[in-house]
């Protein structure tokens, strides 16, 4: 079952996203990907009002596919994440939920990762790229 647009996400989705951004990058790393994930975890973060530090206490690890269909559009952030991100930062929250469907490969979750990961790369090949940044 393919995921929706990522405009339409629910948090429990930006969370498996946010799980595997912090599975990929190690917040004291150096490197210009590093930096960019952690701000784009936080953003998502921000977005879905809970704290950087705390997501993890947030997630349901029975998220998947009937989970997400049944929780509908009340389960949506108030504000999306999506809005700003450009290219770059959607081929990252593909990668992030493919980290996570890869690892869950066996469950719902895991499951639900692999559709969010490829509504992503999906949502990625449309959205323009901005201009690199070193910061």
């Amino acid at each position: 079952m393919p995921a929706e647009s990522p405009t339409d996400w629910a948090v429990q989705d930006w969370l498996v996203v946010v799980e595997g951004l912090a599975e990929q990058f190690d917040p004291a790393a150096e490197s210009r990907t590093a930096r960019r994930g952690w701000r784009l975890l936080e953003t998502i973060c921000e977005s879905c009002e809970i704290e950087s530090t705390e997501y993890v206490f947030a997630i349901d690890n029975d998220w998947g596919p009937a989970a997400a269909a049944a929780a509908g559009s009340e389960a949506q952030p108030d504000s999306q994440p999506a809005e700003a991100f450009d290219a770059e930062d959607w081929q990252l929250v593909a990668d992030a939920a493919a980290v996570i469907a890869d690892r869950d490969n066996e469950g719902a979750r895991g499951e639900r990762a692999a559709a969010l990961a490829e509504a992503a790369a999906n949502y990625e090949s449309s959205v323009s790229p901005r201009p690199a940044s070193d910061s």
